[in-house]
């Protein structure tokens, strides 16, 4: 941490630094205020220990649970030009410490386990020194000595809790090193450190004595007062305020990070700096003055429209140092007075940049009014749902210091200050801001494990322009205020910059005729035992073609396709095309009422179908094909007339509709065409290929599995159904038809690496393709880890759109952040736009909806006007006249690279108890348990009885064997690797999931969870052996309460970090053979845990059962680190 986080003027300065408007309104606001009688503190009067303040007591905690920490260290840099006098600072420093006693002060605890503050009498502090005059690389090495001070670790106990150190570079130039614990100093404190150091330098440098006045109270007088003061009214009186203006918000800022969040949220960090341009940083101080506001107001304004634009939530918590020096006694002392206060930012409404600034004005004076209440207390009370991922309350700090200092004159040595990059960020951001002597300028901490460097820069340059804007347009809603910056709009202009010259002004069936005169003896399919060469098949559907033109056939007139997959079929589509119509794909396994549907919306004008199922729906006209081909060779094997335009429709495909009826999603011989070049491009295919064919007809898949390959010359295999669904069939068929590109889906994947079988006996196949749900990452892991280098392509489509519109190429050595794997690119002529609720382009990195535009847009959904136009939008950001953007309904993010990451479907994206969740994420973490075959997250709302209302988090799980994992055993794995609030209340096991015609997941076709599924209640078990009693009586009488079980949480009775040391005080006389320690009250946090690890090294024999939480040491150990890393928020 910086020693400019943190600082805030002296209370006696603010209102000078005001303009005359900005006290007008201040006095006004302070009218309103109840006058408070100004804190006086006395000094002490008895000498010894004193108890450490609120503060204090969490930071001497966090460095219990985690011995010599650098997160809570203070850096300061000080580069000073003239004639050093290393003895006279170090005296100088010394006798700013004499007159401190917080700098002379450690901790140790009392016999409650309380820590306390002793205070040294004297303290023999040296200043250590470093000559680099003599090195060639004394930069470098100045850097490396710097970078040793950032991993500085102290000893609260021991102390001295202050680290200095002189670099000398040459005569006339010395670099000042400053490391400080925060437990004995904040932000306020270096400038009095600065203060005094230029008073006794100076002195002693003349002879003199400073003229420093006398102190008239110390650290410790503060402390006490405090602890008084805790018990007065006034707490009631600030915790009543702040309970009634945070209820109702969210305690969870969901930013979007560049990894998958910890489940222990980390220190790990740096920060990254920024300056505002001149021009903007007079824009703003004018709007201050013309607004009657600060500067920190109107920074937070738009620090807040960032991070609503970003989380796209509007209710949120952010946090803000204060020096929290109320009383005048305390403004010339070192020590921890900084207080955090949390300000509400509240956007409901679309405010603009004007309104948002008056918002947080008088968020600012009412805060500020309660800013006395230790932030330790607040969190205390509120009790927020615990969150190891994540600090309490708010996540984000912003800090402002008006005037900031960065250059001091000391006798005749000058002195500027050189920030220091900190390696831990205690917050997922920090965002500072200063007003300089050279301009507003900004650094950014942020935690390493959440984000990269390049998103943080981003991020400034969205303040930034979010700034600009807002000032320029006061009053225009906060979601229209422009976020990206010139090069952000190009780089999405570049990424979707996709034009290929692809021959799409013809038909595919006459591309189909002139690979027929190129290769008319190479086989084009292979179904079972059966082949058809190119100029077979072709002459075929010429004859069929015919067939259809004597049937008066209108130009793109719906054929019905009632067939099973097989060469017949491939002869009708290609005829379909070849006659001027267009196909609709109906599956004979379909239920009646389904196909039914279809031919009521649809209105074919004949079916085509096979001899053993000719008979199905006689009301309608229908050719049927028979195997042999009889009847056909009547027609002529000619080429019939062409009546096929570019933009001539080529099918209909049938999806699942939201209201329970299927809608035909129409396609032109264009977009199609566009598709299929894309995945010959892409996929490299050529004459040479084998592909297999493995999905329906009646998914959009089917399509470029049928046809790409015949635009090259390749062969196309069809597997039938009782090969595609079953994975070891499939894989012995995939090695012995030589194929070389495969597509399957996910759950297909996994079912096939289940079997065990090596993925390396594939050995022509070239790409597996993966499409039809989210790829999750560990299921690319496990292809890769028997040794299979074949890449994995995963590609993402909607059928609105001719089906896929991005390909992810994924190598052995690809490294995936997220849950599951990026969905790539975007194929050749076609844009993908990732716009906000407002249709504005989200920056990289951020959640937007997914649009789709270019070639492969299709028509809309036949004969449903009304769907057509929610769905298919004039597309803005095209120049072409009726351009159009299909609306996928999905969540997606591009990355740094140009890939796009899927975020899932937004109506699968829910919020629980505050907590935004996206139900992919705990799907991929349980469907990665050994054992878990598939699963499925619902949230399940209750909607009668008492818990009429109450929502829950259900699992539906599938296991590979009857005896796999249990309810109890995937809970306990998911807390593993889970928030708590992701974990879900009940785990229903099915033999399998029930799927949608095309292969997905049914969510409304899982069955309703029963009332005895969801009971979560853990049964009272009363202490019972001698250990448990002597445990339990601890618990009651630090908890107050009057019945503990052994089974009981101690965290969830009222414990927290702070009572566990009175436990581990009280047990001393329990345990007397060894120390309990603080480690082991948390890993072990319910009686019966701690006992049966315990009492064996306690020597008393135990009857009771083992834990019921089934956890081995190795588990325990880490939940116990889960709960010290919140604790230490």
């Amino acid at each position: 941490m910086s020693l400019s986080d943190g600082q805030t003027q002296p209370q006696t300065d603010r209102r000078s630094a005001l303009s005359e408007q900005q006290q007008a309104r201040l006095s006004q606001l302070l009218s309103k205020q109840p006058i408070k009688k100004e804190a006086t503190i006395s000094a002490r009067t008895a000498q010894g220990p004193v108890p450490a303040t609120f503060v204090q007591q969490r930071l001497w905690f966090i460095e219990q649970m985690n011995p010599g920490n650098t997160a809570y260290n203070l850096y300061n840099v000080l580069r000073i030009r003239g004639p050093v006098n290393a003895d006279l600072l170090e005296r100088s420093i010394a006798r700013i410490i004499a007159r401190h006693e917080s700098l002379r002060t450690t901790f140790q605890i009392d016999e409650k386990g309380n820590p306390l503050q002793h205070l040294a009498p004297t303290l023999d502090w040296l200043l250590e020194r470093k000559d680099l005059s003599l090195d060639e690389e004394r930069e470098q090495s100045l850097q490396t000595i710097l970078e040793q001070a950032t991993r500085y670790r102290f000893d609260l106990q021991r102390g001295p809790l202050l680290y200095g150190c002189v670099v000398r570079l040459d005569a006339h130039e010395h670099v000042l090193v400053l490391v400080i614990h925060h437990i004995v100093f904040d932000g306020w404190s270096f400038r009095v450190f600065i203060h005094e150091l230029k008073s006794f330098y100076e002195a002693e440098q003349a002879g003199g004595s400073p003229t420093l006045p006398a102190l008239a109270i110390q650290y410790a007088d503060y402390a006490l007062w405090q602890q008084e003061w805790l018990k007065s009214e006034q707490v009631a009186t600030h915790l009543a305020y702040w309970q009634e203006h945070l209820s109702g918000t969210s305690f969870i800022l969901d930013l979007p990070t560049d990894r998958p969040r910890p489940q222990i949220q980390t220190l790990r960090g740096t920060s990254l700096t920024f300056a505002l341009p001149s021009e903007l940083t007079a824009q703003v101080k004018a709007f201050c003055i013309q607004q009657g506001c600060t500067l920190f107001q109107a920074l937070l304004a738009a620090f807040q429209i960032v991070l609503s634009r970003y989380s796209g939530q509007t209710d949120f918590l952010i946090g803000t140092p204060m020096a929290n020096r109320t009383p005048r006694e305390t403004e010339p002392l070192i020590g921890l007075f900084v207080n955090t206060l949390v300000f509400r930012a509240q956007l409901t409404g679309e405010p603009g940049f004007q309104a948002i600034v008056a918002k947080v004005r008088e968020e600012t004076l009412d805060a500020s009014s309660h800013q006395e209440l230790p932030f330790e207390k607040l969190v205390e009370t509120l009790q927020s749902e615990r969150d190891l991922s994540r600090n309490p309350l708010f996540q984000v700090m912003f800090a402002f210091q008006n005037n900031q200092q960065v250059s001091y004159t000391i006798a005749d040595l000058q002195i500027h200050s050189i920030r220091l990059p900190n390696p831990a960020a205690q917050f997922e951001l920090n965002l500072s801001m200063a007003d300089t002597s050279e301009g507003i300028k900004g650094a950014i901490e942020y935690n390493t494990d959440l984000f990269d460097e390049a998103t943080i820069q981003r991020l400034s340059g969205h303040f930034q322009s979010v700034l600009q804007a807002g000032i320029e347009h006061p009053t225009a809603s906060f979601k229209t205020l422009p976020l990206l910056t010139a090069s952000e709009k190009q780089q999405l202009a570049t990424w979707n910059a996709t034009h290929r010259a692809f021959p799409l002004e013809k038909a595919f069936h006459e591309l189909f005729t002139e690979q027929v005169w190129r290769s008319p003896r190479q086989i084009a399919f292979r179904y079972q035992q059966r082949s058809m060469t190119y100029e077979e098949l072709n002459q075929r559907a010429n004859q069929l073609a015919h067939a259809l033109l004597a049937q008066n056939i209108p130009a793109e007139a719906p054929i019905g396709l009632f067939m099973e997959r097989s060469l017949p079929m491939v002869v009708a589509i290609l005829a379909i095309w070849k006659a001027g119509a267009a196909y609709i794909p109906l599956d004979p396994v379909y239920p009646r009422e389904r196909i039914t549907q279809i031919l009521e919306n649809a209105h074919p004008v004949l079916l085509l179908t096979q001899m053993p199922i000719a008979s199905a729906f006689q009301e309608i006209p229908q050719i049927a094909i028979a195997d042999d081909w009889q009847g056909l060779d009547e027609w002529s094997s000619e080429e019939p007339p062409g009546r096929t335009l570019p933009d001539s429709l080529a099918y209909t495909i049938y999806t699942s509709g939201s209201t329970g009826i299927p809608k035909g999603a129409m396609v032109t011989h264009r977009g199609m065409l566009n598709h299929l070049f894309a995945k010959v491009s892409d996929l490299q295919i050529s004459a040479e290929d084998h592909l297999a064919q493995t999905a329906s007809h009646c998914f959009d898949i089917s399509v470029w599995q049928f046809f790409s390959a015949l635009l090259v010359g390749g062969t196309v295999t069809i597997f039938p159904d009782e090969v595609t669904h079953n994975p070891e069939r499939l894989l012995t068929e995939t090695v012995h038809s030589q194929i070389t590109i495969l597509e399957i889906v996910p759950s297909l994947l996994r079912a096939i690496l289940d079997t065990g079988a090596q993925t390396s006996i594939i050995q022509h196949l070239r790409y597996l393709v993966v499409t039809g749900e989210a790829l999750p990452t560990e299921l690319c892991q496990r292809w890769f880890r028997d040794g299979s280098t074949i890449p994995l392509v995963n590609a993402y489509g909607p059928t609105e759109c001719s089906d896929d519109v991005t390909h992810g190429f994924i190598e052995p050595a690809t490294t995936i952040a997220g849950p599951s794997a990026p969905i790539g690119r975007t194929i050749a002529n076609t844009q993908l736009y990732l716009v906000d609720e407002r249709f504005l382009p989200v920056p990289i990195g951020v959640t937007g909806e997914l649009y789709v535009g270019g070639t492969g847009v299709g028509r809309g959904y036949l004969s449903d006007p009304e769907r057509t136009a929610t769905a298919f939008l004039p597309d803005p950001f095209s120049g072409e006249a009726g351009a159009r953007l299909y609306k996928t309904g999905d969540l997606a993010r591009y990355l740094h690279d140009g890939t796009i990451e899927f975020l899932g479907r937004i109506d699968h994206q829910i919020k629980l108890r505050g907590y935004r969740i996206e139900l992919g994420e705990i799907e991929a973490v349980l469907n990665s348990l050994e054992g878990v075959q598939s699963s499925v997250i619902v949230l399940h709302t209750e909607t009668a009885g008492v818990q009429a209302g109450q929502q829950r988090l259900i699992a539906y799980v599938v296991n590979h064997a009857e005896s796999g994992p249990t309810a109890s055993q995937l809970r306990q794995a998911l807390k593993e690797r889970l928030p708590e609030y992701m974990v879900p209340a009940a785990f229903i096991f099915l033999a399998a999931l029930p799927l949608t015609t095309n292969g997905k997941i049914d969510r409304k076709a899982l069955p309703a969870p029963q009332e005895n599924e969801l009971a979560r209640i853990v049964e009272y078990r009363p202490p019972q052996s001698a250990l448990e009693q002597a445990v339990a009586r601890a618990w009651q009488e630090i908890l107050h309460i009057e019945h503990v079980g052994v089974q009981d949480n101690f965290f969830d009775l009222g414990g927290h970090s702070l009572l566990l040391i009175q436990v581990q005080q009280k047990l001393k006389d329990v345990f007397t053979t060894r120390k309990v320690t603080l480690l082991e009250l948390f890993q072990y946090p319910t009686i019966s845990a701690l006992v049966d690890a315990l009492a064996p090294a306690q020597g008393v024999a135990q009857n009771h059962r083992a834990s019921s939480q089934g956890q081995n040491r190795a588990q325990s150990r880490r939940a116990a680190l889960k709960r010290l890393r919140q604790e230490e928020r």
